[in-house]
């Protein structure tokens, strides 16, 4: 059964990581969706938004459907391997500095996402 907040991935092979990277208005609004809808999410996180997380373990969003809260892992990035799908959300400007953060990580068989506000790329499969 589709989920009611993102019905259009139900039948889609779920990857076995997702990363979303940067957990800002984009980064949480997508890592909460996307958890909720059953995949595994991990947030890449620093600072004060890493210690909250890992704090409550779980990202939370409030939008026009209700409270939505999800279970997610949190990292700083060091430790990335093996991902099947990063969500780079950041706002422009930062761009460079969150790749940097993540780009060990990347390989040819990692779908790289960059999700900036005011350009979010929209995918229909993985």
């Amino acid at each position: 059964m589709p989920h009611k907040l993102m019905p259009h991935i139900t039948g889609l092979p779920k990857p076995s990581r997702i990363y979303i990277a940067g957990p800002g208005a984009v980064g949480i609004t997508l890592a909460t969706r996307i958890a909720i809808s059953g995949f595994e999410v991990t947030v890449v996180a620093r600072g004060e938004s890493f210690d909250k997380i890992k704090a409550s373990g779980m990202v939370r969003l409030l939008d026009s459907k209700g409270d939505h809260k999800a279970a997610v892992r949190v990292t700083r990035g060091s430790d990335l391997s093996g991902e099947d799908v990063i969500f780079l959300c950041s706002k422009a400007k930062d761009l460079k500095s969150l790749a940097s953060t993540v780009m060990h990580a990347v390989n040819a068989h990692i779908v790289v996402v960059p999700g900036q506000r005011h350009s979010m790329v929209v995918f229909s499969g993985v």
